[in-house]
């Protein structure tokens, strides 16, 4: 972030004196008037135009510093964020979980990247309940707000053998859990990262919400359909009555009844 700041703002001062000067020079070439360029007005105009132009500008500059020195990470967060939005559209569990797995270790170079989806273990609630959000494993081991929730938490935790695990939150209610393992690299997830994964598993938590209302309607409709052909194949051996109160048989009773 230091490095960042610090190519960000030396480039937009590199910038704005170089304008300065080329504005000066220009005047100069084109009016021949030297006074005008020492007017208190000049620079005051000057900086007016630097302070509508600044934050645009300093825009333009982050973003060429980060395709140049930070691509990868650029990459990655625009990969999660193009995810997060996909994840609105489908409704195939499996499919939600193959996407997900591998842009995640993929982008983000995570390990053993997981979602687990249904009732999270009571112990792991208590902890999610005390820590909202991501939750990583050294939060786990340092965080005062973990310190008063007891042992059982943090052996579930353990047990998850989880680096970061993120719970799927959706209407006031944890729906599963977000897990990955450490990164290829061994560096810890930083501040941004956890922040990024909390975004990804609210969307992640919405598509599996849906996934399983699909589900659900697809299990109902199957179960209508055979109740229908049920009902259909034995409306064959139900006599009609007719209009003058005589019964009338589609068809006869087979032998084999």
């Amino acid at each position: 972030m230091v490095i960042r700041r610090s190519v960000v703002y030396t480039a937009l001062a590199g910038l704005i004196t170089g304008a300065y000067a080329l504005l000066i020079a220009g005047a100069n070439a084109l009016l021949a008037q030297a006074d005008l360029v020492r007017s208190p007005w000049f620079s005051a105009a000057f900086m007016f135009l630097v302070v509508l132009v600044f934050n645009p500008l300093r825009e333009r500059v982050r973003g060429a510093v980060d395709r140049t020195f930070f691509r990868e990470r650029l990459d990655y967060v625009r990969t999660l964020q193009a995810l997060a939005r996909s994840m609105r559209s489908l409704l195939d569990l499996e499919e939600i979980t193959r996407r997900l797995t591998t842009a995640l270790e993929a982008s983000m170079h995570a390990r053993d990247a997981r979602l687990l989806v249904g009732s999270v273990d009571p112990a792991l609630a208590s902890l999610f309940a005390a820590v909202p959000g991501a939750l990583s494993r050294y939060q786990v081991a340092a965080d005062p707000r973990v310190a008063g929730v007891g042992t059982a938490p943090r052996d579930a935790y353990a047990a998850l053998g989880a680096e970061v695990a993120v719970p799927l939150r959706f209407q006031d209610q944890v729906r599963g859990l977000l897990v990955l393992g450490p990164k290829r690299s061994e560096a810890p997830y930083t501040a941004e990262d956890l922040a990024l994964l909390e975004t990804v598993a609210d969307q992640v938590a919405v598509a599996v919400a849906n996934a399983e209302a699909h589900r659900r309607v697809l299990d109902y409709a199957r179960e209508l359909e055979r109740s229908l052909l049920i009902r259909t194949n034995l409306a064959k051996f139900v006599p009609q009555v007719g209009r003058d109160g005589r019964q009338v048989s589609r068809v006869g009773i087979h032998a084999s009844l």
